[in-house]
């Protein structure tokens, strides 16, 4: 099992770095599309549209795998992103991103969207960067970037918007989805923020972490749940749940901050008390379909924290081993042999690239646990 788990990692790393998921040449280098259509025939349908958060994320898997490895193949793709960002920021920030293919519209018209959440993900991609090449300048574009997020997207250091226009307007799309709301997992956003503070020292940083933070835990359940956003409490969507649980935990073990990292804590037991008999983690509360994304990420944080899980909430250790095994099961049954790539859901025929990121890094830290290598205490450095 250990092989097939480290073999998976390998063609993982494979497909993100070498494959057409990443633009090579052209205009757009060094971005990621959001998916691979495996039903379509043509290159439009097949790669519709190149995602901006996603290529976020990028910087931060790339991160890691270079500190695990010290393989130059990564600084270079790096570096292509980071100068595919610099080129498309407005305002010092980024749109959702483009449409390559005209009939591409379940996210709407992402050309005129700027999403505060989407360049958190950014910011820390490019914070992650930094990290393991000291680029000053681009540290100055995370500055220029976090400082854009704040004078824009927060009144008092609180968040006020989650979605801007290109004129950084108001924009009513998609009202119904919890994307487009301020919510419990901007605490996600923290992550960025409390590294760009301990970088810089610049508290301003800080403070806007703390509220971040504040607002995710005013929002959380008795049981351990967390509102996606303060006006809908009918359904909880478990991937911005777990979204918070990795702000909350991030920022809370980083800043030996015991009552935001019990918080994520509690979230963490929630999500797994919601595993579904499949072994995985559902879409919502109401829609029980198992996702890789989900999945990955409860996955990831067991591993990270489970034993401040033991320590904080008294989980018993066969609980959280039980969890990870199912889980562990669970996401590499997403794995598609024919693209060597995770796909979304059971239902879905594209191969995901934040689905395939969270999974690489989940199955990465698998490995590194059962071959005795030690796992960050309650932190983990480049985190997707």
């Amino acid at each position: 099992m250990k092989n097939k788990d480290f073999d998976l990692v390998k063609d993982l790393e494979n497909w993100l770095l070498h494959s057409d998921i990443r633009i090579k040449v052209g205009d757009d280098r060094g971005a990621f599309f959001g998916w691979k259509n495996l039903d379509a025939s043509d290159k439009a349908s097949k790669y519709p549209y190149i995602y901006n958060e996603i290529t976020g994320y990028s910087l931060s898997c790339f991160s890691y795998l270079y500190a695990e490895t010290n393989k130059i193949e990564y600084i270079k793709a790096m570096k292509q992103t980071v100068e595919y960002i610099k080129k498309n920021m407005t305002n010092n920030l980024l749109n959702t991103g483009k449409r390559k293919h005209e009939d591409f519209k379940e996210k709407g018209i992402i050309e005129n969207q700027i999403y505060s959440f989407d360049n958190g993900m950014v910011l820390a991609g490019l914070l992650n960067y930094y990290k393991v090449t000291k680029d000053q300048v681009v540290l100055k574009m995370a500055e220029k970037l976090a400082n854009a997020l704040i004078k824009n997207f927060f009144k008092n250091e609180q968040i006020h918007y989650a979605l801007l226009d290109v004129t950084l307007s108001p924009l009513k799309y998609g009202l119904e989805k919890w994307s487009t709301q301020i919510g419990s997992y901007h605490a996600k956003l923290g992550i960025g923020f409390i590294d760009l503070f301990r970088i810089t020292g610049n508290k301003t940083y800080l403070k806007i972490c703390e509220s971040l933070c504040e607002l995710a835990i005013s929002i959380q359940n008795n049981n351990g749940s967390f509102l996606n956003n303060p006006d809908q409490n009918d359904q909880i969507y478990l991937h911005p749940h777990l979204y918070t649980c990795e702000g909350l935990t991030y920022v809370g073990s980083s800043e030996n901050n015991e009552k935001l990292l019990i918080k994520g804590l509690k979230g963490i037991e929630w999500a797994i008390s919601n595993m579904t008999i499949l072994g995985g983690v559902p879409r919502s509360t109401v829609d029980i379909n198992d996702q890789a994304d989900c999945t990955s990420q409860l996955l990831r944080l067991l591993l990270l924290y489970g034993k401040d899980l033991e320590v904080y909430l008294k989980l018993p250790r066969d609980k959280i081993e039980k969890a990870m095994d199912s889980l562990h099961v669970r996401l590499m049954s997403f794995f598609i042999n024919s693209e060597k790539a995770i796909k979304y859901n059971e239902q879905s025929n594209f191969a995901c690239t934040w689905c395939s990121m969270f999974s690489l890094q989940a199955l990465d830290l698998w490995n590194r646990r059962n071959n005795n290598k030690e796992l960050h205490h309650s932190r983990i450095e480049f985190f997707v």
